[in-house]
């Protein structure tokens, strides 16, 4: 017997899969973006002007539309940017230490985070790592500046392409991934982002996270699906972080500064818009073939504590 199952899965979950047997469809996710799409377009608003539109327009106006010094201008930049981001983040935080456990992780106690959250910490510090070491000489040092983008894509397409491969081998993860235990056999980061995402930004809260393992487990399309989507992204960030990394050094400053804060969010549209027209098609294949394949659960995820 799989050692997974060592540990028992929780009741509502345990209804979840049984109903698939019952379902002309996989397990239901029982969320909806139609409710939500006022709220994701003023998130993407303010992610899209914090990480591209104002920084490059703060960059190219004061750079070469007023008479302050190059370590001025960048005083000021790092004085206004972020601040979204940290409130996003401070957010998160106390939405996950909260008494009530309904945004945390399957079989998490209080106090602990979701792996998105130590992600997010993570790439904080970075980045203002790198905005601290490329200012800390009187002329900027523009290429380092250039980088940030290209960082977090080097760090989240690193974790994308090594749960690739974990996944495809069937190896088990060193410690907890969100509501994956030490131990369980390891899943896409594709399916660690959503249920993080939607569990605490996006309200589906433990419901959510315990209809996706479920889905999961019982749907081969869904698997596949996410499994596809994790090499797109992966293998996608990983290639622009590198090209862009050796662009920036070899182009001029000013040009390196554009290209490196502007082109990342160009590919992630693109890339984005890919994945909507692919989600879509599988899920329609999904449907369409659960007659088929019919629920086929493998690797039931451990709850335990660890």
């Amino acid at each position: 017997m799989n050692s997974s199952l060592l540990y028992p899965k929780s009741e509502s979950q345990e209804n979840l899969l049984e109903d698939a047997n019952a379902l002309d469809g996989p397990p239901s996710l029982n969320y909806s973006l139609r409710n939500r799409k006022v709220a994701i377009a003023i998130t993407w608003t303010v992610i899209l002007i914090d990480s591209c539109i104002m920084p490059v327009v703060l960059f190219y106006s004061l750079w070469f539309g007023s008479n302050l010094t190059h370590e001025r201008i960048f005083s000021i930049m790092t004085t206004v940017f972020g601040a979204p981001t940290m409130f996003n983040f401070l957010r998160r935080l106390w939405g996950l230490c909260k008494k009530d456990p309904s945004r945390r992780p399957i079989g998490s106690r209080r106090g602990w985070l979701d792996f998105f959250q130590i992600n997010f910490a993570l790439i904080f510090a970075l980045v203002t790592t790198q905005l601290i070491l490329g200012t800390v000489t009187p002329e900027p040092i523009l290429p380092v500046l250039s980088m940030p983008h290209s960082t977090v894509l080097l760090l989240v397409g690193s974790q994308l392409v090594t749960t690739h491969f974990m996944t495809l081998f069937e190896l088990r993860i060193p410690f907890r991934i969100s509501s994956l235990p030490r131990g369980a056999i390891a899943r896409p980061s594709t399916y660690t982002i959503i249920e993080d995402i939607v569990g605490v930004d996006g309200g589906g809260r433990l419901d959510f996270r315990e209809r996706l393992n479920s889905r999961y487990e019982a749907s081969p399309m869904f698997r596949r699906m996410l499994f596809r989507l994790n090499a797109f992204w992966g293998f996608g960030a990983v290639t622009l972080a590198g090209t862009l990394m050796g662009v920036v050094w070899v182009v001029p400053g000013t040009v390196a500064f554009g290209i490196g804060w502007i082109v990342p969010i160009i590919w992630a549209g693109i890339w984005a818009f890919l994945t909507i027209r692919y989600v879509k098609a599988s899920l329609v294949e999904e449907y369409a073939t659960w007659h088929l394949t019919g629920p086929h659960v493998v690797t039931p995820l451990l709850l335990s504590p660890a």
